[in-house]
């Protein structure tokens, strides 16, 4: 079930498209989901979490996600 759960994640975030999920990394285990990687805004981190605790099996959310500011020169 775990690497079911853990490719639903992953599927759900490509399908979303409020995030770049080619820079995130899904782990799953004891109902457990973990994020991580890489996202460029805040926004992205929390629809990432917000999608990912809507997934069956999901209990809870782990978002280890960095932001990374861009800024013009």
């Amino acid at each position: 079930m775990g690497v079911d759960t853990a490719q639903m994640v992953r599927d759900a975030l490509a399908f979303d498209g409020r995030i770049n999920e080619a820079n995130l990394l899904v782990r799953y285990g004891e109902g457990v989901v973990t994020l991580s990687g890489v996202l460029f805004s805040e926004q992205e981190k929390e629809a990432a979490e917000d999608i990912a605790r809507h997934i069956p099996g999901v209990e809870r959310v782990v978002n280890e996600i960095l932001v990374m500011k861009v800024t013009a020169r």
